[in-house]
């Protein structure tokens, strides 16, 4: 990834946080939903997970977005991990931070592809 390369790291956890957004995003309207907020789109994909619509585990959706308000938040969430390198003062992923996001991305572009793709 360009980002990696040209030493911009910080704007790779944004890019790996969006990518896996937007995939909700597509699957929210595969099931004909739509969401302009991230808390309900999160909350979509965790009731379409509960009801095995999509190949999705939990323990996925809680490392993009811890869900339970019961639960300490977790902080290496992509979504804690975006917001703490796009608002944040750190510059740099470490090495591990990004090939875990990177992981997580590619399963959940993956994952995705066979969702839109399986028809309903």
């Amino acid at each position: 990834m360009y980002l990696q390369e040209g030493g911009f790291t910080d704007w790779c956890s944004s890019g790996f946080f969006y990518t896996i957004y937007h995939c909700f995003l597509a699957i929210l309207k595969k099931f004909g939903y739509e969401s302009r907020n991230q808390e309900c789109t999160f909350a979509v994909i965790a009731n379409l997970i509960e009801q095995k619509k999509i190949p999705f585990s939990l323990d996925l959706l809680e490392k993009v977005s811890t869900l339970s308000k019961s639960q300490p938040v977790l902080s290496s969430t992509v979504l804690n991990m975006r917001e703490e390198y796009q608002y944040g003062t750190k510059m740099t992923l470490e090495e591990k931070e990004y090939e875990e996001l990177l992981s997580t991305t590619m399963i959940v572009l993956d994952i995705t592809k066979e969702v839109i793709e399986h028809d309903s």
